[in-house]
């Protein structure tokens, strides 16, 4: 008899995320929360659909912005780090670099910001990380677009 989580985890379409695996969109990514957000069964977060396209100057502008964000009547939103913002990009991709067959909407070819920092604010090491979903590539400069995520840490 399996049950609780130890069966579940013996079910292949039971097994907990894990950074190991690489599955096609289609069988990654599942809608949730009324189609508003989105699970990813490789890494276990949950992504709003439809990210912000309003692009903000400042990182604590962002912050605010997830933690008051509401999907589905839930809140627990945040920025993501820059490994999680990252675990979305698809090399081969461009425009955005995305996996093909992706669920979200209105991905902007811009970058996107983490909470990932680098240096000490006020500066001139201060450097704050996004992700650029045009080609995929982390950058360092710039104001950004917000896209939300729950989980993880």
């Amino acid at each position: 008899n399996t049950t609780g989580i130890a069966g579940d985890v013996k079910r292949k379409d039971k097994y907990p995320p894990s950074w190991y695996q690489i599955l096609p969109a289609d069988k990654r990514f599942v809608l949730v929360m009324n189609d508003e957000a989105v699970l990813d069964k490789e890494t276990g977060l949950v992504w709003e659909r439809t990210p912000s396209t309003e692009i903000m100057e400042q990182l604590d502008d962002s912050i605010k912005y997830a933690y008051d964000k509401i999907i589905a009547n839930r809140k627990g939103w945040r920025l993501p780090t820059i490994e999680e913002i990252s675990s979305l990009v698809d090399a081969t991709q461009e425009n955005p670099s995305l996996p093909q067959g992706h669920p979200f909407h209105n991905i902007q070819s811009g970058s996107y910001r983490s909470l990932t920092t680098s240096g000490s604010e006020g500066t001139t090491t201060y450097i704050e990380f996004g992700v650029d979903f045009s080609d995929g590539h982390v950058d360092d400069t710039g104001a950004r677009y917000t896209w939300c995520v729950r989980g993880g840490y």
